[in-house]
């Protein structure tokens, strides 16, 4: 217990956000996977590799406690597995805009839609945040 506590203390919100991304990560890699995975037209293996490998570099460098990194190598897995997404689908939502095969956007689409976004500012808002607490010194 003192390892946790050890390893928690001087951490601020910022980190905190770190972590809940790192799950955002893993949980929209799996749901993707879950929903396009037997979809041969709209699914992107590189969208799951990517955010997969982003949780494992998240995990790995938090562990090694490098806090400052960990942000930014999240945000960039994370961009680049949103823009691999879009290139993929970008034929569905035309589809749907013009009407030839669809007529609205199915629930899987929403779905993970809503999470890479969410993905996205997470990590954004995230680059920005404290990771570690600034020790405050007395000049006294």
């Amino acid at each position: 217990m003192d390892f946790l506590k050890k390893f928690f203390s001087g951490k601020s919100y910022g980190f905190y956000v770190t972590l809940v991304v790192s799950l955002l990560l893993l949980v929209s890699g799996s749901v993707y996977v879950s929903m396009y995975g037997n979809d041969q037209r709209d699914y992107q293996i590189w969208t799951t590799v990517l955010l997969f490998i982003g949780f494992a570099l998240s995990i790995v460098l938090i562990a090694l406690r490098q806090d400052k990194y960990t942000p930014y190598v999240q945000g960039a897995f994370g961009l680049a597995a949103l823009l691999f997404f879009v290139r993929k689908i970008y034929w569905y939502v035309s589809e749907v805009f013009v009407g030839i095969d669809e007529v609205a956007f199915n629930s899987k689409f929403i779905t993970c839609t809503t999470l890479f976004v969410i993905l996205f500012i997470a990590t954004l808002v995230n680059c920005f945040l404290p990771q570690v607490k600034k020790e405050v010194s007395s000049n006294e």
